[in-house]
């Protein structure tokens, strides 16, 4: 038996994450043993647990894991450690911290695929997995999902767009050479971002960033949107240029 790692969250998110990550080397599993909670299982963490490292090692994985999550999901929240696991014999070791399981009214998580026929197929790889998986090797991708599990506010998203902007070698490779945003994508997200004049409180600076007043702007909603789109299209290349 795996080590298992318990989850607390919202019900529908817990069961999203079991939808994203029912396969691979991390996985989300319900529990019916335990009234339906769930738990975190992954490669290596067995060995933490030897090692006395399953607390950061966790702490690690679920920044990759609800951040990977937040780009598939807009109105994911958060999954915590629950201040327990289970090891590989059956014990039970417990941490300091409080679990907390809510329930917030929504559609299930399902990741049934059918066919013209009406059969069901086979359902590919969530993105989510591959994206956690390459954190792993990358550390520009584990930033940047770290970055997405925290609130994702301006400054968080600006960071992440600096991160993927230098990964690809600036931005006329973003515009330009791989086309995977405009001239007035980059400018919107950029007065958004900073700028107080449109951002309030929130923008990243305290003092307008132009002069004139912006063209184009975006809310907070598809700024993140946009950021989302744009991991999707940098992770995307990352694999197919590994």
């Amino acid at each position: 038996m795996p080590l298992k790692v318990w989850l607390a969250g919202e019900q529908l998110d817990l069961q999203r994450l079991a939808a994203l990550f029912s396969d691979g080397d991390v996985r989300v599993v319900p529990d019916n043993d335990e009234d339906g909670r769930y738990y975190l299982t992954a490669v290596g963490l067995d060995q933490a647990h030897e090692v006395n490292r399953v607390y950061p090692t966790v702490q690690l994985l679920l920044g990759w894991i609800n951040g990977a999550a937040k780009v598939e999901i807009p109105d994911f929240h958060d999954v915590t450690y629950a201040g327990r696991y289970t090891t590989a014999n059956g014990d039970q070791v417990i941490q300091p911290a409080a679990a907390v399981l809510r329930l917030r009214v929504g559609v299930t998580a399902s990741a049934e695929v059918r066919g013209p026929d009406g059969a069901v197929k086979p359902s590919p790889q969530p993105p989510a997995v591959t994206r956690v998986a390459l954190a792993a090797s990358n550390d520009q991708v584990a930033k940047v999902l770290t970055l997405m599990a925290g609130d994702r506010n301006w400054d968080d998203l600006w960071k992440v767009y600096e991160t993927i902007r230098k990964a690809v070698g600036g931005t006329n490779a973003l515009v330009n050479q791989l086309q995977w945003i405009t001239e007035g994508d980059k400018k919107a997200f950029r007065e958004s971002a900073n700028n107080p004049d449109v951002s309030g409180d929130d923008a990243r600076h305290a003092i307008p960033t132009s002069p004139t007043p912006p063209t184009r702007t975006m809310t907070i909603d598809e700024g993140r949107a946009f950021i989302n789109d744009l991991i999707a299209k940098w992770t995307d290349w990352v694999i197919a240029n590994s």
